[in-house]
């Protein structure tokens, strides 16, 4: 934007108006236009004796600095034979203070709120959107006028203090604008409560043309924390320059790697965008993901109880049977959900360790895709389909082998092939075909669907959808006994 000290040289001293207008007298009065009153004059230019038009800023019309000095800025640049042609202007009022920058800077706010341009007239309501702003806030309409897209995206409490500190702006008695300090100060808070609404709602926080990242994620406690291990604690999040310190009561998991290659980081952020529209009452929310300064990580919404690892083992007392049916069947809709988005999305590793639990009991599948940076890492084979095991092709069925196990695990309160190291377990199912034992006691509907997940061609396995239907079986035989 051009700078106002670029137009010196057309000002015009105000004794030279005051003088040709007879002190602005309504006898040369002209018209009136949409800064005010408009006065017929002469004065002496460079040219010669010329005769002008004289308009002179009325504030109370809801014109200001802003739309004066566009105007100016705008006629300036433009000459033809067939345009009025921008003379000079007179500015000796002390109008244009640093508090003008203040009234100028609260306009821009509400063209950024609004989507509109202050010079845009609305004859329905006022010619400039200054005043139609200051109206539309104290009639408390300001959604009326907000652009659209911004309706279903900014939050009440960012709005609210957004609004209030661009309204104050616009005060017409300077002494009670705000400085451009308290403004910093109010806008900061404005986004923080953004930020804190879309952790809350699970959302990803669109600063990068590439996708929501956190530029990086520093824990303030010194401790050292294996691959994998979960905190909540107190983080400082730095989000382009911004540091807003906020209590995140969510899991942080930090991979161990210390640096990957570009290819690796591409294919991370590519199934962080994707897990990031996931929205499932069984499906672990993901909030963000920390890409700088490595190690990579992922920050996702915490549950309070844990795993369904650490809740069998080693103190399963508290899961009566009617709670592990209902986690099976939390599972079993997460993963149904998730085998049903086009293209389907394959967890292949299913565990107990990535299945969390909310104080209300309620289970969400987590820990899913991010295979461009697990691959490289110890896995789990325990719960693993033989076709994995093997480095196989594999689709969703392999999921359903997993859940397979999780079964056994809920039943027998056992950690799956307890005995075997990795190794073991890789030759025992994936070469040789062996099962986990189920108890003879088990109910014989529980221990048919345990075995049909188990089936050796993945294509035998049943679906989710399936599973479903013989879990709501179950539980009607549960409650009517």
């Amino acid at each position: 934007m051009s700078s106002i000290k670029e137009f010196d040289h057309l000002k015009i001293p105000l004794q030279h108006l005051k003088s040709t207008t007879h002190n602005f007298n309504d006898n040369d009065l002209i018209g009136r236009g949409g800064f005010g009153k408009v006065y017929k004059g002469e004065l002496l230019l460079s040219t010669g004796l010329t005769t002008v038009a004289i308009k002179r800023l009325d504030t109370a019309l809801g014109q200001g600095a802003p739309e004066f000095w566009k105007e100016i800025m705008m006629l300036s640049h433009y000459k033809h034979e067939n345009l009025v042609s921008l003379l000079g202007f007179c500015d000796e009022s002390g109008f244009l203070t640093k508090e003008s920058d203040v009234y100028s800077f609260g306009v821009v706010l509400f063209e950024v709120l609004c989507g509109r341009l202050c010079v845009q007239t609305y004859k329905e309501i006022g010619p400039f959107l200054a005043r139609l702003a200051q109206q539309h806030y104290e009639e408390k309409k300001l959604d009326l006028i907000i652009d659209g897209s911004l309706k279903d995206q900014i939050s009440t409490k960012c709005l609210e203090t957004f609004s209030t500190i661009a309204y104050q702006c616009l005060q017409i008695d300077r002494v009670k604008r705000p400085s451009m300090t308290e403004i910093v100060r109010e806008l900061e808070n404005a986004l923080k409560y953004q930020i804190k609404e879309n952790l809350e709602n699970g959302e990803l926080l669109e600063m990068e043309d590439s996708g929501l990242w956190f530029s990086s994620l520093h824990d303030n406690h010194s401790s050292s924390r294996e691959e994998g291990e979960t905190d909540s604690r107190y983080y400082e999040i730095l989000l382009e320059d911004l540091n807003i310190r906020e209590q995140c009561l969510h899991q942080v998991t930090l991979f161990e790697q210390q640096e990957y290659p570009d290819d690796v980081i591409r294919s991370f952020k590519n199934e962080v965008s994707l897990i990031k529209r996931l929205r499932h009452p069984n499906i672990l929310v993901l909030i963000g993901a920390v890409i700088s300064p490595q190690p990579l990580g992922i920050v996702t919404e915490l549950l309070p109880r844990g795993s369904l690892f650490q809740m069998l083992h080693p103190n399963p007392s508290q899961l009566n049977w009617r709670i592990r049916l209902g986690m099976a069947v939390d599972v079993a809709k997460g993963m149904s959900y998730l085998h049903h988005r086009k293209p389907p999305i394959v967890h292949r590793e299913l565990n107990s360790s990535n299945l969390f639990i909310h104080n209300n009991w309620t289970l969400k599948v987590g820990d899913l895709g991010l295979s461009s940076i697990k691959q490289q890492l110890y896995i789990k084979p325990q719960w693993m389909a033989p076709e994995i095991l093997r480095d196989e092709p594999s689709n969703e069925k392999a999921d359903v082998f997993s859940y397979g196990v999780i079964l056994w695990e809920i039943t027998r309160e056992k950690i799956p092939w307890e005995s075997l190291n990795p190794a073991q377990v890789i030759a025992a199912v994936g070469f040789k075909g062996k099962r986990l034992e189920i108890p003879t006691d088990v109910d014989p509907l529980w221990a048919s669907l345990i075995k049909s997940c188990w089936c050796n061609e993945p294509w035998s396995r049943p679906t989710f959808q399936e599973i479903l239907k013989t879990l709501a079986n179950l539980q009607k035989r549960f409650e009517a006994e």
